[in-house]
């Protein structure tokens, strides 16, 4: 188990009391849904001074973790067909959790980052099960995004914010569910860019959003031009083109299609939809409807496209073509390292090649050590630890 402490700053016992028993609150609600890609938590007490969250030993870490641990490009093409085949069949599941929590508990998570995305370890898959965590900042909603007043949640992680979070925050309008799948397509483009490049390229990611901007922390997904007026970082959308010109990222290809659904309907910053609103776009017998592009998508929405793209891929031979295309060395030199979207635009884009599954000794794999494999590994139960602080929370 893990024993996680919160403490308080700048407001007083009674205040942070409140906030406290809110989130058990909202723990106890989300836990009754008991899914398969939601952390159960366990128990919550006070001792003394000290607030504390029990909750399951995440065995693998957090999903960053995990980018920085697993390094696909050492794997073969087999290997790296299963990883992203586990990626789809995880975050549908994620995205299921949503469904679950938005439309049965009426709840948003808040603060979807990679460190709040735990790793279990199943004994059969190198991604294990993932879990949504930390629901510190989670609220529920009993009405309609437009009849709401302001929300009054100040504390998200700025990274990974929706472009509506920040006039949220300054008491302009009220933080819509939709905002978890602004925050999920974030985590979901991170992942691919990690999986197509390796883990350096996706710190490169990072680094290139802040560049947009020259901001001094790590700068959102989407670019502030004038109050109420936002624009996807043109970093993402430059990284989303050079993605789709690699052969594993283009047209008929799962990477490509979940491009499209970031890009059309996750990553959007237009007006939103009420949620209620987009819940009527269901229909009885169909289900719900596609959205269009530049709409975003609710989690049932998402569902759906993921659902088809799943589907893809479990249609035998062209199935395993869709999950990642199996080109040889005809694109390039085998065993180049790969490398993401170039500083400069006049450079011509690169194109990923895989080394051959039979050159074990490519330049690639001599550069970087392979990780032992997960598969079948079987880890025991460390004691209960106790971090000294996951959040500290800021009374208003």
């Amino acid at each position: 188990m893990a024993v996680k402490e919160i403490r308080v700053a700048d407001c007083d016992n009674a205040e942070f009391q409140l906030q406290f028993d809110n989130e058990a609150m909202a723990l106890q609600a989300i836990r009754d849904l008991n899914h398969r890609n939601i952390i159960q938590w366990i128990a919550a007490f006070t001792r003394g001074t000290g607030h504390y969250l029990i909750f399951p030993w995440a065995d693998g870490g957090s999903l960053r973790d995990f980018w920085k641990e697993v390094q696909p490009l050492t794997m073969d093409i087999d290997g790296i067909r299963n990883l992203v085949s586990e990626m789809l069949h995880q975050f549908r599941g994620l995205t299921d959790a949503f469904v679950k929590m938005h439309l049965e508990k009426k709840y948003r998570h808040g603060d979807v980052k990679p460190e709040n995305i735990l790793r279990f370890s199943d004994g059969k898959t190198t991604t294990g099960i993932l879990k949504i965590a930390d629901f510190g900042l989670a609220k529920q909603h009993n009405g309609s995004t437009v009849l709401r007043g302001p929300t009054a949640t100040r504390h998200t992680t700025f990274q990974y914010e929706s472009p509506e979070a920040e006039e949220a925050m300054h008491g302009v309008s009220a933080l819509s569910r939709l905002s978890d799948i602004w925050s999920l397509g974030c985590v979901l483009l991170e992942h691919i860019v990690w999986l197509l490049y390796g883990s350096d390229e996706a710190k490169r990611f990072g680094e290139n959003l802040n560049g947009s901007i020259q901001n001094v922390g790590p700068a959102p997904f989407y670019i502030r031009r004038a109050a109420g007026v936002a624009i996807i970082n043109p970093q993402v959308n430059r990284w989303i083109a050079h993605m789709k010109q690699d052969p594993v990222g283009g047209n008929g290809t799962a990477i490509g299609a979940l491009l499209s659904i970031i890009q059309n309907n996750m990553l959007t910053a237009g007006p939103l939809r009420s949620h209620w609103d987009s819940e009527k776009t269901v229909d009885p017998v169909a289900g719900p409807v596609t959205p269009q592009p530049g709409t975003r998508a609710t989690a049932k929405e998402l569902l759906c496209l993921i659902d088809k793209i799943i589907a893809d891929t479990n249609k035998s031979e062209s199935g395993k073509q869709y999950l990642f295309k199996d080109f040889g060395t005809t694109q390039g030199q085998p065993g180049r390292k790969a490398r993401g979207l170039p500083d400069d635009t006049n450079i011509p884009l690169p194109i990923r090649s895989m080394p051959p599954q039979q050159d074990l000794l490519s330049p690639l794999a001599a550069a970087v050590r392979p990780l032992p494999k997960l598969t079948g590994a079987k880890s025991s139960s460390p004691p209960p630890v106790k971090i000294e602080m996951v959040r500290q929370l800021n009374c208003p």
